[in-house]
């Protein structure tokens, strides 16, 4: 839940900044295969079926967004550790090892996670900085092939 409100805010920042992607204006460069990703395909139109969303799994919550439109980039990543302190109650969760109450303590802590990330200032949640790249290559498009079975 907490990749949700962190995409969501990431989203919000950006398209302060950008309009959003009707066709491949803005592109998108995930370092995470998160559900941020889903949230940052919905509200800036970034998306792997129009080729403006690249993915390269870093396992960060860090995005570089390159305009088409001013030959801009920036990257944009989560400062901080926002887990700190949940991560074995998080890893007997996985397990299937927690309490009835456990699980409840985990919830309560997960929601307060996310109401931080959805509340604190920009400056406080997200580095951002102006970065240099190359253009991304634009979306290739392949004639469609039969399948043989």
């Amino acid at each position: 839940m907490s990749g949700v409100a962190i995409g969501y805010r990431v989203a919000k920042y950006v398209k302060e900044h950008h309009p959003r992607s009707e066709d491949e204006e803005l592109v998108c460069i995930a370092e995470n295969k998160s559900c941020s990703v889903d949230v940052v395909q919905q509200i800036l139109g970034c998306t792997a079926g129009k080729g403006n969303l690249i993915i390269k799994d870093h396992g960060k919550q860090a995005f570089t967004f390159f305009s088409r439109n001013d030959g801009r980039a920036t990257r944009i990543y989560l400062k901080g550790d926002l887990s700190k302190g949940m991560d074995e109650i998080r890893a007997r969760y996985f397990k299937g090892e927690l309490t009835a109450e456990e699980r409840r303590e985990l919830e309560i802590m997960r929601v307060r996670e996310m109401e931080r990330i959805i509340k604190a200032p920009d400056d406080e949640l997200l580095s951002v900085s102006t970065v240099q790249i190359p253009q991304p290559r634009k979306a290739q498009i392949h004639p469609t092939l039969r399948c043989q079975v």
